[in-house]
């Protein structure tokens, strides 16, 4: 099998990896200002919705993590190839299992804190007394308010661990049998083909969709941030993650994917912004199977278990949803390439402080998120605020604190003088000229975010009664139609 770029560094997927996690700071805040019956209760909603963050967040939530998981598998396989499996064991234990470890102990609670805030029994208790009631799983409280062993966002880390352990062990005792077989050189030129083929697309999302529908939601949610993982959720991105290993070994896969780019765009285009509507139309449901094959066998209900449960809608709107997942991930491949492939000093920047950015940032976006929530703005407005408010924080504690500290070993493999940082030097020669940039873009954002939020007022939608009756009282006054229950026929009570 032939590498595909043994020797020098992917500038482009360094760009692709730094651009996902950060995609997952304005995911987690449009998240929160979004429809309300579509988001966490514990946070009630935005009282006016909005649909440019319903869009951003499914959309971002469409492939964002698939595409973590195919960009670790390449990166995988190249350093096991190139330094060895005793190394990459070693490197994978520091970068990932340490900061994991220290996540659980000091990021959970901090997220569990914010989740808290409308809790009746914790919310007259500050933030900090909150997030230590929440300190290794409430084991000290003995209470049980989050009955799970829970990882929050870390989830993507128990995962990939699993994955890097089955990776190590299929290298070291089953390649030379899967060599013998023919079964690798077969799966390289499967992988080849679907990324030089236009059909490759439709073949990958047939099979991802088997995968797909034993999933508990169409939009998989991260319910799988527990200790007990379903074996649905680890196989479908599992998926992804070896696919990933193939492409390492797929000679010119960038040009391969550059041939094809605008049939992965014509695709998005076409179906991305109702496939969200459709979704929620069709995940009313459990899904088939959903407990048979994950390692929670509990509260089996022979009619949700029905395999064609559903119908055709459900099936046709899973399997765009998996077109979506492959093209996005292809596009950006693409894309990234073509734009972003030569070195670039502040790329590789961000591309260093990524992994710092995905560790702290939940706390950080929800706790500002929901401050703003209750503000009398429009919601795009706020959730403009919040995402600079969040990046500026977060990057701050990254230039002062880590980069230049030992947490750089663990969060960028190595540590830097603080007077060799790029961005701070740019920061204090350019910082002006930014500043009137993000100034402006915020009246932008309030501006438009203001024309969508009239239009909004003129629909005069239903609203749920839970999320706006203490908050609002003249809002709920003037509705014409006041609807107590979400889509799925719940309301704030019944969580």
């Amino acid at each position: 099998m032939s590498q595909s770029n043994p020797t020098d560094r992917y500038h482009s997927l360094d760009f692709l990896r730094a651009l996902a996690m950060y995609l997952g700071v304005i995911l987690h805040v449009t998240i929160l200002f979004g429809s309300p019956d579509r988001i966490l209760w514990s946070f009630y909603g935005e009282y006016y919705q909005d649909p440019v963050s319903y869009q951003v967040t499914w959309g971002i939530h469409l492939f964002r993590m698939q595409f973590f998981y195919l960009i670790a598998g390449f990166f995988a396989e190249m350093v096991y190839l190139k330094r060895g499996g005793a190394y990459f064991s070693k490197n994978r234990l520091k970068r990932i299992l340490i900061p994991f470890l220290f996540g659980l102990l000091i990021i959970y609670p901090l997220t569990l804190g914010v989740f808290a805030a409308h809790n009746a029994e914790l919310a007259d208790k500050s933030y900090i007394e909150r997030s230590m009631h929440f300190f290794m799983w409430e084991f000290f409280p003995g209470t049980n308010y989050e009955p799970a062993v829970t990882f929050v966002h870390f989830w993507f880390m128990w995962f990939l661990m699993i994955y890097y352990v089955i990776h190590v062990f299929g290298r070291a005792v089953l390649l030379g049998w899967l060599q013998k077989a023919k079964l690798t050189s077969g799966f390289v030129r499967f992988v080849d083909f679907c990324i030089q083929k236009k059909l490759g697309v439709l073949i990958l999302a047939c099979i991802t969709l088997v995968f797909h529908l034993t999933l508990r939601s169409s939009i998989f949610l991260p319910s799988e941030a527990h200790i007990d993982a379903a074996l649905s959720d680890l196989t479908y991105y599992m998926v992804f993650y070896f696919f990933g290993v193939g492409m390492y070994h797929c000679r010119d896969f960038f040009d391969k994917l550059s041939q094809n780019l605008k049939w992965y765009l014509m695709l998005i285009l076409v179906f991305v912004f109702w496939v969200h509507a459709a979704t929620d139309t069709i995940d009313i449901h459990r899904y088939p199977v959903v407990d048979i094959n994950s390692w929670k066998p509990q509260s089996f209900q022979v009619f949700w278990e029905g395999v064609f449960y559903g119908g055709t809608d459900r099936y046709l709107t899973n399997y765009v949803r998996c077109l979506l997942c492959w093209a996005f991930c292809f596009a950006l491949l693409a894309l990234g390439q073509r734009f972003f492939s030569r070195k670039n000093e502040f790329i590789r920047y961000f591309a260093d402080a990524s992994y710092w950015v995905y560790w702290v940032h939940l706390p950080i976006t929800f706790y500002f998120s929901m401050i703003l929530q209750s503000v009398e703005l429009n919601s795009l407005f706020k959730v403009y605020i919040a995402i600079v408010t969040s990046t500026v924080l977060i990057m701050l504690m990254y230039m002062l604190f880590v980069r230049n500290t030992i947490l750089g070993d663990y969060f960028c493999g190595w540590r830097k003088p603080i007077k060799e940082d790029p961005f701070l030097n740019y920061l204090m020669e350019k910082w002006k000229p930014l500043a009137v940039r993000t100034i402006a873009f915020g009246f932008v954002a309030f501006a438009v975010g203001q024309v969508m939020h009239t239009a909004i007022l003129k629909k005069n939608n239903a609203l749920l009664v839970e999320s706006f009756i203490l908050r609002d009282e003249s809002f709920i006054l003037d509705a014409d139609n006041i609807n107590i229950t979400d889509d799925y026929g719940q309301n704030a009570l019944f969580t």
